[in-house]
């Protein structure tokens, strides 16, 4: 639900809750063993829905905010993308973003 809400036309306030809570589902961090196990299984269906539907945050990550983008290589960090595949992307998205940084400090 979340990807297809994140394929649309969303509010920049509305796409940057979408995508923090797609990352927050995609690592499936907790702090409890019981919440653990229900965690990671939700996780590790949420990490293959996201790799399904990666092109919609690679798409976010490269024509969004800095912050957008940040977000996005975080995402594809936990998706489990295969090695050079994660690589090739984080390394892209962490460019743009280093690029939107140094543009905002030359104005």
């Amino acid at each position: 639900m979340i990807l297809a809400a994140l394929a649309g036309d969303l509010s920049p306030l509305a796409r940057a809750e979408f995508l923090i809570t797609l990352w927050r589902l995609t690592t499936g961090e907790s702090h409890t063993t019981e919440a653990a196990l229900g965690r990671t299984l939700l996780g590790d269906e949420c990490r293959a829905r996201c790799r399904e539907g990666f092109w919609v945050v690679g798409r976010i990550g490269l024509t969004g905010s800095v912050e957008e983008a940040e977000t996005a290589a975080d995402i594809v960090e936990s998706i489990d993308l295969d090695e050079e595949r994660s690589a090739y992307y984080q390394s892209l998205l962490r460019e743009r973003i280093r690029a939107r940084t140094k543009r905002r400090r030359a104005v």
